[in-house]
């Protein structure tokens, strides 16, 4: 969505500013679903803005994604 574009994009000056920074993106969910498909959406979801904040050429590694289901 593109008010989440918007607060991923607001974090790119710093992690280019900040190289030696690493951050952990979490996925949530809500109740609905079973426990494992909200697990993997909210995987789905950490993915997705690791790979959308990483593309403008910040290192990949430097994330850690997870998922709170």
């Amino acid at each position: 969505r593109d008010d989440a574009k918007q607060a991923l994009d607001s974090k790119l000056a710093l992690l280019r500013a900040n190289p030696t920074i690493r951050i952990r993106i979490e996925g949530n969910t809500d109740a609905r679903g079973t426990n494992e498909y909200n697990i993997a959406l909210g995987l789905r979801r950490s993915n997705t803005a690791r790979r959308y904040i990483s593309s403008p050429g910040t290192d990949n590694a430097r994330f850690a994604g997870g998922s709170y289901g």
